[in-house]
């Protein structure tokens, strides 16, 4: 409920910048300005960084009237839908496209320009995708000069509150507060090489699913 306040706020403002940690909601609320700002017939883009993002937002949400593609795609987007420039856009994990080649690439190809158009620009404050490049500060000082409503996102609706602390303990990085209930303790293990990383994974999985109850199907592995 408090983050579809936050999509209320947004819907009220023509240019919205959005800013949270991993977990506070930042794509679900990218994907429900989506379904709102197309409902009148216009034509909007939701662009990221990422083709894996980029293609589970495709295949996850179907949504008439919105393109959904790379910031490298967006060219080809446009040219597909037949029209010079998008009606809006709205930005996903912009902190990776916070450099000012990229943002004249957007300002392209929306009516009104990146000044004068109406967009929604969501970003980690952390800074923790960091995939396809680092931050350009002249190109976050640009953005924030062009008089955007400013939204902090700090609920985190993913991680427990266990997790937060962990997070923010160890890397002092910002993912927000309040968390998705208390959680199990967090459990850190040490290997020495990828057999040790294997029979420790597999160690966990057992005692997780076995022990724990939680069905395999909800497990989630994150390799790095």
């Amino acid at each position: 409920e408090s983050q579809m306040a936050f999509v209320d706020s947004i819907e009220l403002n023509q240019r919205v910048i959005c800013s949270g940690g991993a977990g506070t909601g930042k794509t679900f609320l990218a994907v429900e300005v989506a379904r709102r700002w197309t409902a009148d017939g216009s034509a909007v883009a939701l662009v990221c960084s990422s083709p894996w993002l980029m293609n589970y937002l495709k295949t996850k949400f179907v949504i008439p009237g919105l393109t959904v593609c790379t910031v490298q795609g967006l060219k080809n987007a446009a040219r597909r839908a037949a029209i010079d420039k998008f009606d809006a856009l709205i930005v996903d994990e912009g902190q990776d496209l916070l450099s000012m080649d990229l943002l004249s690439g957007l300002d392209d190809f929306l009516d009104g320009g990146l000044e004068s158009g109406r967009w929604c620009f969501f970003h980690d404050v952390n800074n923790q995708a960091g995939l396809f490049g680092a931050v350009d500060p002249e190109a976050l000082e640009y953005l924030n000069s062009l008089n955007a409503f400013k939204i902090p996102l700090k609920r985190n609706c993913r991680n427990t509150g266990v997790i937060l602390d962990k997070v923010k303990s160890s890397t002092g990085a910002d993912a927000g507060v309040d968390g998705a209930g208390a959680g199990p303790e967090v459990n850190e293990l040490e290997a020495t090489d990828l057999q040790c990383v294997a029979d420790m994974l597999a160690s966990e999985i057992q005692r997780i699913v076995w022990d724990g109850g939680l069905p395999e199907s909800d497990l989630t592995i994150l390799l790095y």
